[in-house]
């Protein structure tokens, strides 16, 4: 009976919304050679080609200020469900850098949308921006090939 008081206080803590932070990923990419406006071309190419529609996920883009802000949904596997993230992508770019940063909003499981709880929930979100981060330093570093005008 005595632990009645602290099992309680332990549920509401595992239930406790996780806060920005631990919610957040940020990571820099370093694109030598490239000046801002080829890294931010080339950025809205990779949106263009990795999702449904470049036109439905943009929120925002400025060149001049060198911002994406895309909607995107990421998704990870754990405890035998599928974790559907709603996250806010945005891409900072300046001359020979880009920075991701990814806010998990939402999580949708089991066609249920909630907040993220506790930090499980948060390190799951960030597991499911992995695949994301990677397949956007691959595009960016790859060399791009020259358009074969004979066509």
């Amino acid at each position: 009976m005595k632990k009645l008081p602290f099992i309680i206080i332990l549920f509401f803590l595992s239930c406790a919304t996780a806060t920005i932070e631990q919610r957040q990923d940020k990571e820099v990419v370093d694109l030598p050679n490239m000046n801002k406006e080829q890294i931010f071309n080339k950025s809205i190419q990779w949106i263009a080609t990795s999702f449904k529609s470049a036109n439905a996920i943009i929120q925002y883009k400025d060149i001049k200020e060198g911002s994406i802000i895309c909607k995107v949904t990421t998704t990870t596997n754990a405890n035998l469900m599928t974790y559907y993230f709603h996250t806010t992508m945005t891409i900072d770019i300046k001359d020979n850098k880009s920075r991701f940063t990814f806010l998990a909003n939402e999580v949708t499981i089991s066609d249920t949308t909630r907040d993220i709880y506790g930090q499980a929930e948060a390190d799951l979100a960030k597991e499911s921006f992995k695949s994301v981060k990677l397949s956007y330093k691959d595009y960016m570093l790859k060399q791009t090939k020259k358009k074969d005008d004979n066509w």
